[in-house]
Protein backbone atom coordinates (compact mmCIF):
# COMPACT_ATOMS: atom_id res chain seq x y z
CA UNK A 1 0.00 0.00 0.00
CA UNK A 2 2.76 2.39 0.47
CA UNK A 3 3.77 2.28 -3.11
CA UNK A 4 0.26 3.20 -3.94
CA UNK A 5 0.98 6.41 -2.29
CA UNK A 6 3.15 7.34 -5.41
CA UNK A 7 -0.09 6.51 -7.16
CA UNK A 8 -2.56 7.84 -5.00
CA UNK A 9 -0.96 11.47 -4.08
CA UNK A 10 -0.56 12.68 -7.94
CA UNK A 11 -3.66 11.66 -9.04
CA UNK A 12 -5.76 13.22 -6.02
CA UNK A 13 -3.10 16.77 -7.32
CA UNK A 14 -4.67 16.44 -10.50
CA UNK A 15 -8.23 15.67 -9.58
CA UNK A 16 -8.02 18.65 -7.00
CA UNK A 17 -6.88 21.15 -9.00
CA UNK A 18 -8.52 20.58 -12.43
CA UNK A 19 -12.44 20.53 -10.24
CA UNK A 20 -11.38 23.19 -7.78
CA UNK A 21 -11.77 26.26 -9.88
CA UNK A 22 -11.29 28.51 -7.19
CA UNK A 23 -7.98 27.86 -6.35
CA UNK A 24 -5.88 30.86 -7.69
CA UNK A 25 -3.98 31.04 -10.91
CA UNK A 26 -4.33 26.96 -11.76
CA UNK A 27 -7.54 25.98 -10.43
CA UNK A 28 -9.50 24.45 -13.28
CA UNK A 29 -6.92 24.26 -15.75
CA UNK A 30 -6.19 21.06 -17.57
CA UNK A 31 -2.34 22.28 -18.37
CA UNK A 32 -1.61 23.00 -14.83
CA UNK A 33 -3.35 19.48 -13.04
CA UNK A 34 -1.29 17.46 -15.72
CA UNK A 35 1.37 19.28 -15.18
CA UNK A 36 1.54 19.18 -11.42
CA UNK A 37 0.11 15.31 -11.50
CA UNK A 38 3.82 14.54 -13.67
CA UNK A 39 6.31 16.68 -11.61
CA UNK A 40 4.86 15.14 -8.09
CA UNK A 41 5.01 11.78 -9.74
CA UNK A 42 8.43 11.92 -10.62
CA UNK A 43 9.07 13.09 -6.90
CA UNK A 44 7.53 10.70 -5.13
CA UNK A 45 9.28 7.84 -7.88
CA UNK A 46 12.23 9.38 -6.19
CA UNK A 47 13.34 11.09 -9.53
CA UNK A 48 15.00 14.48 -8.93
CA UNK A 49 17.59 15.11 -11.63
CA UNK A 50 15.99 17.97 -14.09
CA UNK A 51 17.61 15.86 -17.17
CA UNK A 52 15.92 13.09 -16.26
CA UNK A 53 12.65 15.26 -15.89
CA UNK A 54 13.42 16.42 -19.76
CA UNK A 55 13.75 12.84 -20.96
CA UNK A 56 10.52 11.66 -18.96
CA UNK A 57 8.90 14.39 -20.75
CA UNK A 58 10.14 13.43 -24.09
CA UNK A 59 9.39 9.84 -23.48
CA UNK A 60 5.83 10.84 -22.97
CA UNK A 61 5.73 12.95 -26.15
CA UNK A 62 7.31 10.28 -28.19
CA UNK A 63 4.10 8.08 -27.00
CA UNK A 64 1.02 10.49 -27.59
CA UNK A 65 3.03 12.18 -30.91
CA UNK A 66 0.74 9.91 -33.28
CA UNK A 67 -1.80 10.88 -31.34
CA UNK A 68 -0.99 14.83 -31.61
CA UNK A 69 -0.59 14.03 -35.63
CA UNK A 70 -3.96 12.72 -36.00
CA UNK A 71 -5.87 15.35 -34.05
CA UNK A 72 -3.94 17.96 -36.23
CA UNK A 73 -4.37 16.46 -39.82
CA UNK A 74 -7.84 15.13 -38.79
CA UNK A 75 -8.99 18.96 -37.91
CA UNK A 76 -7.67 20.05 -40.97
CA UNK A 77 -9.52 17.05 -42.71
CA UNK A 78 -12.56 17.95 -40.48
CA UNK A 79 -12.17 21.90 -42.34
CA UNK A 80 -11.87 20.38 -45.63
CA UNK A 81 -15.38 18.21 -45.56
CA UNK A 82 -17.17 21.36 -43.94
CA UNK A 83 -15.97 23.15 -46.88
CA UNK A 84 -17.46 20.49 -49.47
CA UNK A 85 -20.77 20.14 -47.26
CA UNK A 86 -20.43 16.39 -46.76
CA UNK A 87 -22.78 15.79 -44.13
CA UNK A 88 -25.39 18.90 -45.39
CA UNK A 89 -25.34 16.06 -48.77
CA UNK A 90 -25.76 13.02 -46.53
CA UNK A 91 -28.55 14.56 -44.43
CA UNK A 92 -30.22 15.83 -47.23
CA UNK A 93 -30.44 12.36 -48.92
CA UNK A 94 -31.88 10.61 -45.77
CA UNK A 95 -34.19 13.61 -45.24
CA UNK A 96 -35.74 13.11 -48.96
CA UNK A 97 -35.93 9.02 -48.78
CA UNK A 98 -37.03 9.21 -44.54
CA UNK A 99 -38.17 12.54 -43.67
CA UNK A 100 -41.95 11.99 -44.02
CA UNK A 101 -41.79 9.04 -41.44
CA UNK A 102 -41.12 10.65 -38.12
CA UNK A 103 -39.24 7.98 -36.54
CA UNK A 104 -37.10 6.92 -39.51
CA UNK A 105 -36.09 10.29 -38.81
CA UNK A 106 -34.99 11.33 -36.07
CA UNK A 107 -32.65 7.99 -36.43
CA UNK A 108 -31.59 9.56 -39.95
CA UNK A 109 -30.58 12.76 -37.49
CA UNK A 110 -28.44 10.11 -34.98
CA UNK A 111 -26.86 8.36 -37.78
CA UNK A 112 -25.62 11.57 -40.05
CA UNK A 113 -23.91 13.26 -36.52
CA UNK A 114 -22.41 9.81 -35.71
CA UNK A 115 -21.08 9.09 -39.30
CA UNK A 116 -19.81 13.11 -39.02
CA UNK A 117 -18.18 12.20 -35.59
CA UNK A 118 -17.03 9.65 -36.98
CA UNK A 119 -15.58 12.09 -39.39
CA UNK A 120 -14.77 14.77 -37.10
CA UNK A 121 -13.53 12.40 -34.82
CA UNK A 122 -14.87 14.76 -31.96
CA UNK A 123 -18.47 14.68 -30.57
CA UNK A 124 -18.38 18.74 -30.03
CA UNK A 125 -17.17 19.31 -33.92
CA UNK A 126 -19.74 17.34 -34.66
CA UNK A 127 -22.47 18.93 -33.09
CA UNK A 128 -21.66 22.64 -33.78
CA UNK A 129 -21.07 21.56 -37.36
CA UNK A 130 -23.50 19.28 -38.34
CA UNK A 131 -26.11 19.14 -35.13
CA UNK A 132 -27.26 22.86 -35.82
CA UNK A 133 -28.38 21.53 -39.34
CA UNK A 134 -30.37 19.58 -37.86
CA UNK A 135 -32.46 21.31 -34.88
CA UNK A 136 -35.38 21.96 -37.30
CA UNK A 137 -35.67 19.06 -38.23
CA UNK A 138 -36.33 17.50 -34.59
CA UNK A 139 -38.69 20.67 -33.85
CA UNK A 140 -40.92 20.21 -36.18
CA UNK A 141 -40.84 16.04 -34.67
CA UNK A 142 -42.47 17.70 -31.80
CA UNK A 143 -39.49 17.24 -29.52
CA UNK A 144 -39.00 19.91 -26.72
CA UNK A 145 -35.64 21.75 -26.37
CA UNK A 146 -34.39 19.43 -23.53
CA UNK A 147 -34.91 16.67 -25.94
CA UNK A 148 -33.47 18.46 -29.10
CA UNK A 149 -30.30 18.56 -26.82
CA UNK A 150 -30.39 15.36 -26.02
CA UNK A 151 -30.53 13.19 -29.37
CA UNK A 152 -27.46 15.82 -30.75
CA UNK A 153 -25.41 15.12 -27.53
CA UNK A 154 -26.08 11.31 -27.71
CA UNK A 155 -25.20 11.55 -31.76
CA UNK A 156 -22.44 13.36 -31.58
CA UNK A 157 -21.05 11.79 -28.62
CA UNK A 158 -21.23 8.06 -30.02
CA UNK A 159 -19.93 9.23 -32.98
CA UNK A 160 -16.64 10.74 -31.58
CA UNK A 161 -16.02 6.75 -30.47
CA UNK A 162 -16.49 5.65 -33.76
CA UNK A 163 -13.50 4.59 -36.06
CA UNK A 164 -11.46 5.44 -37.76
CA UNK A 165 -11.21 8.96 -36.75
CA UNK A 166 -12.08 8.50 -33.03
CA UNK A 167 -9.80 10.49 -30.52
CA UNK A 168 -10.76 8.65 -27.71
CA UNK A 169 -9.54 5.61 -28.90
CA UNK A 170 -6.33 7.00 -30.37
CA UNK A 171 -5.59 8.40 -26.72
CA UNK A 172 -6.33 4.88 -25.31
CA UNK A 173 -4.55 2.93 -27.66
CA UNK A 174 -1.18 5.09 -27.14
CA UNK A 175 -1.31 5.10 -23.90
CA UNK A 176 -0.66 1.37 -23.97
CA UNK A 177 1.48 1.31 -27.01
CA UNK A 178 -1.40 -0.50 -29.42
CA UNK A 179 -1.83 0.47 -33.22
CA UNK A 180 -5.04 1.72 -32.98
CA UNK A 181 -6.48 -0.32 -35.92
CA UNK A 182 -6.42 -3.18 -33.32
CA UNK A 183 -8.89 -1.41 -31.13
CA UNK A 184 -10.88 -0.46 -33.79
CA UNK A 185 -11.76 -3.94 -34.97
CA UNK A 186 -13.34 -4.20 -31.13
CA UNK A 187 -14.97 -0.51 -30.87
CA UNK A 188 -16.72 -0.98 -34.93
CA UNK A 189 -19.09 -3.78 -33.50
CA UNK A 190 -19.34 -2.00 -30.01
CA UNK A 191 -20.07 1.29 -30.59
CA UNK A 192 -21.83 0.22 -33.70
CA UNK A 193 -24.71 -1.99 -31.17
CA UNK A 194 -24.56 1.31 -28.51
CA UNK A 195 -25.88 3.18 -32.09
CA UNK A 196 -28.89 0.44 -32.50
CA UNK A 197 -29.59 1.33 -28.88
CA UNK A 198 -29.36 4.96 -28.98
CA UNK A 199 -31.68 5.15 -31.90
CA UNK A 200 -34.19 2.74 -30.11
CA UNK A 201 -34.06 4.56 -27.27
CA UNK A 202 -34.96 7.82 -29.00
CA UNK A 203 -37.35 6.33 -31.42
CA UNK A 204 -39.75 4.69 -28.96
CA UNK A 205 -39.52 7.52 -26.54
CA UNK A 206 -38.81 10.45 -28.11
CA UNK A 207 -41.51 10.18 -30.80
CA UNK A 208 -44.93 11.53 -30.63
CA UNK A 209 -47.98 9.76 -32.41
CA UNK A 210 -49.44 11.58 -35.08
CA UNK A 211 -46.67 13.82 -36.10
CA UNK A 212 -46.43 15.06 -39.26
CA UNK A 213 -43.06 16.10 -40.76
CA UNK A 214 -41.65 18.14 -43.66
CA UNK A 215 -40.37 21.70 -45.24
CA UNK A 216 -42.73 24.39 -45.82
CA UNK A 217 -43.45 26.98 -47.79
CA UNK A 218 -44.08 30.65 -46.52
CA UNK A 219 -47.99 29.56 -45.92
CA UNK A 220 -47.47 26.43 -44.50
CA UNK A 221 -47.64 24.45 -47.11
CA UNK A 222 -45.95 20.76 -46.90
CA UNK A 223 -43.55 20.71 -49.62
CA UNK A 224 -42.55 17.50 -52.11
CA UNK A 225 -39.53 15.53 -50.63
CA UNK A 226 -36.47 16.42 -52.35
CA UNK A 227 -35.09 13.56 -55.68
CA UNK A 228 -32.13 11.19 -53.59
CA UNK A 229 -31.05 11.09 -57.39
CA UNK A 230 -30.96 15.22 -57.82
CA UNK A 231 -29.02 15.38 -54.71
CA UNK A 232 -26.73 12.75 -55.75
CA UNK A 233 -26.36 14.66 -58.91
CA UNK A 234 -25.21 17.68 -57.94
CA UNK A 235 -23.63 17.02 -54.64
CA UNK A 236 -21.50 13.91 -55.62
CA UNK A 237 -18.26 15.10 -55.43
CA UNK A 238 -18.64 16.14 -52.08
CA UNK A 239 -19.03 12.50 -51.16
CA UNK A 240 -15.56 11.07 -53.10
CA UNK A 241 -13.32 11.92 -49.81
CA UNK A 242 -15.18 10.55 -47.62
CA UNK A 243 -16.01 7.40 -49.39
CA UNK A 244 -12.52 7.04 -50.60
CA UNK A 245 -11.86 6.89 -46.83
CA UNK A 246 -14.37 4.43 -45.95
CA UNK A 247 -12.87 1.99 -48.87
CA UNK A 248 -9.19 2.58 -47.79
CA UNK A 249 -10.18 1.62 -43.81
CA UNK A 250 -12.30 -1.06 -44.81
CA UNK A 251 -9.99 -2.41 -47.07
CA UNK A 252 -7.43 -2.13 -44.49
CA UNK A 253 -9.76 -3.58 -41.63
CA UNK A 254 -10.40 -6.40 -43.81
CA UNK A 255 -6.47 -6.79 -44.54
CA UNK A 256 -7.12 -7.03 -48.45
CA UNK A 257 -4.45 -4.33 -49.37
CA UNK A 258 -3.24 -1.74 -47.49
CA UNK A 259 -2.85 0.92 -50.12
CA UNK A 260 -1.55 4.00 -48.65
CA UNK A 261 1.53 2.64 -46.40
CA UNK A 262 1.86 1.03 -49.73
CA UNK A 263 2.62 3.40 -51.72
CA UNK A 264 4.26 6.19 -49.17
CA UNK A 265 6.62 2.61 -49.02
CA UNK A 266 7.81 3.11 -52.67
CA UNK A 267 10.40 5.38 -51.65
CA UNK A 268 13.34 3.46 -50.36
CA UNK A 269 15.84 4.90 -48.35
CA UNK A 270 18.99 2.73 -48.04
CA UNK A 271 16.79 -0.42 -49.20
CA UNK A 272 14.36 0.24 -46.90
CA UNK A 273 10.47 1.33 -46.90
CA UNK A 274 10.02 5.10 -45.90
CA UNK A 275 7.58 3.95 -43.30
CA UNK A 276 10.53 1.38 -41.58
CA UNK A 277 12.69 4.70 -41.30
CA UNK A 278 10.32 7.02 -39.66
CA UNK A 279 9.42 4.12 -37.15
CA UNK A 280 12.72 4.37 -35.61
CA UNK A 281 13.14 8.30 -35.35
CA UNK A 282 11.19 9.59 -31.96
CA UNK A 283 8.43 12.22 -32.30
CA UNK A 284 8.96 11.75 -36.05
CA UNK A 285 7.44 7.81 -35.97
CA UNK A 286 4.32 9.54 -35.36
CA UNK A 287 4.06 10.08 -39.52
CA UNK A 288 4.75 6.25 -39.85
CA UNK A 289 0.81 5.36 -37.89
CA UNK A 290 -0.88 4.03 -41.05
CA UNK A 291 -4.00 6.46 -39.70
CA UNK A 292 -2.55 9.19 -39.94
CA UNK A 293 -1.07 8.96 -43.17
CA UNK A 294 -4.17 7.74 -44.26
CA UNK A 295 -5.87 11.00 -43.34
CA UNK A 296 -2.98 13.18 -44.78
CA UNK A 297 -3.33 11.31 -47.85
CA UNK A 298 -7.47 11.99 -48.14
CA UNK A 299 -7.04 15.60 -47.39
CA UNK A 300 -4.42 16.02 -50.12
CA UNK A 301 -7.19 14.59 -52.41
CA UNK A 302 -9.95 16.80 -50.64
CA UNK A 303 -7.93 20.06 -51.83
CA UNK A 304 -8.03 18.67 -55.71
CA UNK A 305 -11.42 20.23 -55.52
CA UNK A 306 -12.59 23.93 -56.17
CA UNK A 307 -14.06 24.08 -52.92
CA UNK A 308 -11.40 23.50 -51.08
CA UNK A 309 -8.36 25.01 -53.40
CA UNK A 310 -10.03 28.25 -53.62
CA UNK A 311 -10.16 28.67 -49.80
CA UNK A 312 -6.33 29.40 -49.81
CA UNK A 313 -4.51 28.60 -46.41
CA UNK A 314 -8.00 29.37 -44.53
CA UNK A 315 -8.84 25.77 -44.56
CA UNK A 316 -5.77 24.54 -43.26
CA UNK A 317 -5.13 27.81 -40.89
CA UNK A 318 -8.59 26.83 -39.35
CA UNK A 319 -7.94 23.15 -38.77
CA UNK A 320 -4.70 24.26 -37.12
CA UNK A 321 -6.52 25.94 -35.32
CA UNK A 322 -9.26 24.19 -34.20
CA UNK A 323 -5.95 21.66 -32.99
CA UNK A 324 -4.01 24.30 -31.19
CA UNK A 325 -6.43 23.43 -27.64
CA UNK A 326 -5.82 19.66 -27.67
CA UNK A 327 -2.59 19.36 -28.97
CA UNK A 328 -1.18 21.50 -25.96
CA UNK A 329 -3.01 19.03 -23.88
CA UNK A 330 -1.38 16.37 -25.08
CA UNK A 331 2.03 18.16 -24.72
CA UNK A 332 1.32 18.44 -20.68
CA UNK A 333 -0.03 14.88 -21.31
CA UNK A 334 3.06 13.26 -22.55
CA UNK A 335 4.42 14.67 -19.18
CA UNK A 336 2.05 12.47 -16.81
CA UNK A 337 2.24 9.47 -18.93
CA UNK A 338 6.34 9.95 -18.93
CA UNK A 339 6.35 10.85 -15.23
CA UNK A 340 4.69 7.44 -14.21
CA UNK A 341 6.86 5.15 -16.55
CA UNK A 342 9.87 7.25 -14.54
CA UNK A 343 8.72 7.26 -11.62
CA UNK A 344 7.76 3.91 -10.75
CA UNK A 345 3.93 4.37 -10.86
CA UNK A 346 3.13 2.35 -14.01
CA UNK A 347 4.93 -0.92 -12.14
CA UNK A 348 3.45 -0.34 -8.66
CA UNK A 349 -0.20 -0.15 -10.62
CA UNK A 350 0.61 -3.53 -12.27
CA UNK A 351 1.80 -5.18 -8.79
CA UNK A 352 -1.01 -3.81 -6.92
CA UNK A 353 -3.54 -4.78 -9.78
CA UNK A 354 -2.10 -8.46 -9.58
CA UNK A 355 -3.32 -8.91 -6.55
CA UNK A 356 -6.93 -7.87 -7.09
CA UNK A 357 -9.75 -10.17 -8.02
CA UNK A 358 -10.42 -9.31 -12.40
CA UNK A 359 -14.39 -8.22 -11.52
CA UNK A 360 -13.13 -5.54 -9.03
CA UNK A 361 -10.26 -4.30 -11.30
CA UNK A 362 -12.82 -3.52 -14.23
CA UNK A 363 -15.29 -2.57 -12.22
CA UNK A 364 -13.60 -0.19 -10.39
CA UNK A 365 -11.73 1.15 -13.31
CA UNK A 366 -14.17 1.45 -15.57
CA UNK A 367 -16.53 3.15 -13.02
CA UNK A 368 -13.43 5.89 -11.82
CA UNK A 369 -13.17 6.44 -15.81
CA UNK A 370 -16.94 7.18 -15.87
CA UNK A 371 -17.28 9.21 -12.90
CA UNK A 372 -14.18 11.58 -13.83
CA UNK A 373 -15.81 11.36 -17.39
CA UNK A 374 -18.91 13.26 -15.61
CA UNK A 375 -17.48 15.43 -13.26
CA UNK A 376 -15.29 17.16 -16.43
CA UNK A 377 -17.25 16.76 -19.72
CA UNK A 378 -14.00 15.26 -21.67
CA UNK A 379 -12.93 12.11 -22.23
CA UNK A 380 -9.01 13.29 -23.06
CA UNK A 381 -9.24 13.49 -18.99
CA UNK A 382 -9.59 9.88 -17.55
CA UNK A 383 -8.06 8.73 -20.30
CA UNK A 384 -5.00 10.48 -19.23
CA UNK A 385 -5.85 10.25 -15.19
CA UNK A 386 -6.89 6.79 -15.21
CA UNK A 387 -6.12 5.16 -17.97
CA UNK A 388 -2.77 5.45 -18.11
CA UNK A 389 -2.43 2.68 -15.12
CA UNK A 390 -5.74 1.54 -15.55
CA UNK A 391 -4.54 -0.03 -19.14
CA UNK A 392 -1.55 -1.06 -18.26
CA UNK A 393 -3.07 -3.21 -15.01
CA UNK A 394 -5.58 -5.10 -17.57
CA UNK A 395 -2.93 -5.87 -19.71
CA UNK A 396 -0.96 -7.71 -16.51
CA UNK A 397 -4.46 -9.15 -15.74
CA UNK A 398 -4.68 -10.71 -19.49
CA UNK A 399 -6.92 -9.15 -21.05
CA UNK A 400 -6.21 -8.31 -24.62
CA UNK A 401 -4.97 -4.75 -25.90
CA UNK A 402 -8.01 -4.20 -28.68
CA UNK A 403 -10.20 -4.94 -25.67
CA UNK A 404 -8.75 -2.85 -23.41
CA UNK A 405 -8.05 0.01 -25.45
CA UNK A 406 -11.58 0.03 -27.33
CA UNK A 407 -12.98 -0.29 -23.45
CA UNK A 408 -11.14 2.07 -21.64
CA UNK A 409 -11.88 5.29 -24.55
CA UNK A 410 -15.67 3.88 -23.93
CA UNK A 411 -15.81 4.48 -20.18
CA UNK A 412 -14.21 7.70 -20.35
CA UNK A 413 -16.44 9.02 -23.30
CA UNK A 414 -19.86 7.22 -21.76
CA UNK A 415 -20.40 10.02 -19.88
CA UNK A 416 -17.68 12.54 -20.77
CA UNK A 417 -20.65 14.57 -23.82
CA UNK A 418 -22.55 17.31 -22.16
CA UNK A 419 -25.44 19.60 -23.07
CA UNK A 420 -22.66 22.15 -23.01
CA UNK A 421 -21.72 20.94 -26.38
CA UNK A 422 -24.72 22.20 -27.91
CA UNK A 423 -23.60 25.81 -26.80
CA UNK A 424 -20.50 25.89 -27.92
CA UNK A 425 -18.79 28.11 -30.39
CA UNK A 426 -18.24 31.34 -31.47
CA UNK A 427 -21.13 33.67 -29.92
CA UNK A 428 -21.70 35.97 -32.63
CA UNK A 429 -22.23 32.57 -34.41
CA UNK A 430 -24.42 31.53 -32.30
CA UNK A 431 -26.90 34.52 -31.82
CA UNK A 432 -26.84 34.96 -35.73
CA UNK A 433 -27.86 30.80 -36.16
CA UNK A 434 -30.57 31.56 -33.34
CA UNK A 435 -31.93 34.71 -33.81
CA UNK A 436 -35.44 34.92 -34.62
CA UNK A 437 -35.53 31.25 -35.88
CA UNK A 438 -37.87 29.00 -33.24
CA UNK A 439 -36.15 25.77 -32.50
CA UNK A 440 -32.43 27.14 -32.62
CA UNK A 441 -29.65 27.65 -30.45
CA UNK A 442 -31.11 30.01 -28.35
CA UNK A 443 -33.70 28.31 -27.33
CA UNK A 444 -31.90 25.37 -26.54
CA UNK A 445 -30.65 27.28 -23.78
CA UNK A 446 -33.09 26.08 -21.46
CA UNK A 447 -32.68 22.49 -21.89
CA UNK A 448 -29.14 22.83 -19.41
CA UNK A 449 -27.56 19.99 -17.88
CA UNK A 450 -30.67 18.65 -17.47
CA UNK A 451 -30.13 16.11 -20.71
CA UNK A 452 -27.07 14.81 -19.07
CA UNK A 453 -29.03 13.60 -15.68
CA UNK A 454 -32.66 12.76 -17.22
CA UNK A 455 -32.33 11.14 -20.99
CA UNK A 456 -28.76 10.38 -21.17
CA UNK A 457 -28.76 7.54 -19.06
CA UNK A 458 -30.03 4.40 -21.23
CA UNK A 459 -26.93 4.69 -23.81
CA UNK A 460 -24.48 5.36 -21.07
CA UNK A 461 -25.17 2.30 -19.40
CA UNK A 462 -25.23 0.34 -22.24
CA UNK A 463 -21.85 1.17 -23.17
CA UNK A 464 -20.29 0.91 -19.87
CA UNK A 465 -21.91 -2.51 -18.97
CA UNK A 466 -21.34 -3.96 -22.06
CA UNK A 467 -17.77 -3.15 -21.89
CA UNK A 468 -17.32 -4.36 -18.67
CA UNK A 469 -18.69 -7.58 -19.83
CA UNK A 470 -16.49 -7.70 -22.59
CA UNK A 471 -13.54 -7.43 -20.96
Amino acid sequence: MNGMITVIIPIGLLLIVLLCKKIPVIGGSIHASLALAGFSALILGGVYNPVTWAQAWFTGLDTVAWVMALTVFGSIYAQTQIRLGTMDVVFRCLKAKFGRKPRALVICVIMTLVVSGAILGGGSPSIAIVGVLMIPSLVQLGLDPTQVCAVLVMGGAIGSLMPPVSQAITLSSSLIHLGVDEANRYAYFTVGSAVIVTCVYVALFFIKKGVVVGDRDENGNLLPPEDVKEILRTGWTSLVPFVLLVVIIILRTVGIVDIVPDLINLIRIDGRGLLEVLNEIPILRAFANATVDILIFVTLVAYLFPKVYKSGGACLADGVKDAIKPSVIQVFSGLMVGAFVYGGQIEVVKAFASELDINVLKIGGALAMVLLGMLTGTQSTPNNAIFSFYGPALLEAGIEPGKAAAAGAQFAAAAAGRSDDVFRGRPGQRRAEGKGRPGQIDVLRDAGLAVDYLYRPAPALYIIIYNIEVL
